[in-house]
């Protein structure tokens, strides 16, 4: 498996949880958060889901019962996928919680968590996997995208909104929200009036 390649100019992804197949990790929503986790980390550098070697990112990032779950997924028949080793997975875990609660979880991610305003990396995970957890059309991408917008920091909302149009899809939206998240240098803070950037920067 070959190692990221360093830039400071790639997204600065949230390096993806371990996941044991165990206890918490038997949740569904754990085991959507850690593939959209794994999914956002791997894509910061280039690698999708399609790729050869991405299948084995997601082996590195598994530990005990999941480790013996991927190994014997992998030594199975046929083509092995991502898509595959979700399905698979999602096999070994309890049944979903309600829609209902899904949905309220969805409407209720917030700016700020504990009083702090929250990394836009974790928000687009968090709402990635609320809906990943729903049914399929349940939320359409529009309503992806607002979600996003109103779950964004004020301010990185502000510089978010001049670069999109009706026609930007929700992995735009990301892409543009992180873009502007890390054009913010260190001059800035000492700049009056943009220091106030640094509530929204990784």
């Amino acid at each position: 498996m070959s190692v990221p390649p360093d830039g400071t100019s790639r997204p600065k992804w949230p390096a993806p949880f371990f996941h044991s197949g165990e206890g918490k990790d038997q949740d569904p929503l754990r085991i959507n958060s850690w593939f959209n986790t794994v999914h956002r980390y791997i894509s910061s550098f280039g690698i999708q889901d399609t790729d050869q070697e991405a299948f084995q990112y997601y082996r590195a990032y598994c530990r005990e019962k999941a480790l013996e779950k991927f190994t014997q997924y992998d030594n199975s028949q046929g083509a092995k996928t991502v898509n595959g080793l979700k399905r698979k997975f999602e096999g070994y875990f309890l049944p979903c919680p309600s829609t209902d609660t899904i949905h309220e979880q969805w409407l209720a991610v917030k700016p700020t968590t504990n009083g702090k305003t929250a990394q836009i990396t974790d928000t687009v995970i968090t709402l990635e996997t609320l809906r990943d957890s729903l049914p399929p059309g349940t939320i359409s991408d529009y309503s992806a995208k607002q979600r996003l917008l109103d779950a964004m920091d004020i301010k990185l909302k502000r510089d978010v909104k001049p670069h999109i149009s009706s026609d930007t899809s929700f992995d735009e939206l990301v892409e543009i929200a992180v873009k502007e998240m890390l054009s913010f240098t260190p001059q800035d803070s000492m700049v009056p009036g943009i220091n106030t950037r640094m509530q929204y920067r990784m």
